[in-house]
């Protein structure tokens, strides 16, 4: 998990940065990131790593607690001050992309589509395009327990 979180945030941020046209630039670029609570820590090291492999970004990022449930509620309140790279389980897809609050994926859409699963990239499109990257191809929930406690 920690490598599919690594990969989405360096590719999201390169992305994010190619489209701002600010690789070599001299002023700070601020990323606003949402991660939930129990991710903050983890997105916390991911994201300095990325700072410190990647100084000719020259950017800072506000790392927000935001869960991936709570996104598009998050969003609706004010997308002008929403986070440039969130998560956000796929039903919420097409609110995001009505609304206007995602851009299609483009650049580097082959490479994607290569390296995931064909679920996890139809999770992260609609009516054919590509709007979002995956992260995850499983949408499961497990139950474990002690057997010795409890019946089937």
């Amino acid at each position: 998990m920690r490598k599919i979180i690594a990969l989405l945030i360096t590719a999201v941020f390169i992305v994010t940065l190619a489209g701002c046209g600010v690789a070599g630039a001299s002023s700070v670029h601020t990323i606003k990131v949402w991660a939930s609570q129990e991710d903050q820590a983890l997105t916390r090291v991911l994201v300095d790593k990325f700072i410190a492999e990647n100084p000719q970004y020259n950017v800072r990022v506000e790392l927000g607690v935001v869960g991936e449930p709570d996104a598009y509620a998050r969003f609706s309140e004010d997308p002008a001050a929403a986070a440039d790279l969130f998560y956000f389980p796929n039903d919420q897809l097409r609110y995001f992309v009505s609304a206007g609050g995602l851009y299609e994926v483009q650049l580097n859409k082959d490479d994607i589509v290569s390296r995931n699963v064909a679920g996890a990239i139809e999770a992260a499109s609609l009516d054919g395009e590509l709007w979002a990257y995956p992260a995850t191809a499983d949408n499961g929930y497990f139950l474990y327990y002690d057997k010795s406690a409890l019946s089937e």
